[in-house]
């Protein structure tokens, strides 16, 4: 489904030699939700487990993702527009 939404759109392959850091994040986006649908969740042993992987990896990408905004506050802002 990721691959049919994002990686296969002919608007982000144009994109991709632009942005080359672009593709590197389609791709682990992608093996990330192969890695969940293919072998985590039809494990016996490890599906218990899922919600739990995924959820943290989501909390670590999203704290690198806001990581760059953490200098960015309202006196910064007023001096650069002001």
């Amino acid at each position: 489904m990721i691959k049919q939404w994002l990686i296969t759109v002919p608007e982000v392959i144009s994109v991709l030699p632009k942005v080359p850091i672009l593709g590197d994040l389609l791709n682990n986006l992608y093996d990330f939700a192969t890695l969940e649908q293919m072998y985590l969740l039809p494990s016996r042993f490890l599906s218990p487990h899922t919600r739990y992987y995924v959820r943290e990896m989501r909390i670590l990408a999203y704290s690198q993702l806001l990581e760059s905004y953490r200098s960015l506050t309202l006196e910064t802002l007023t001096v650069t527009f002001v």
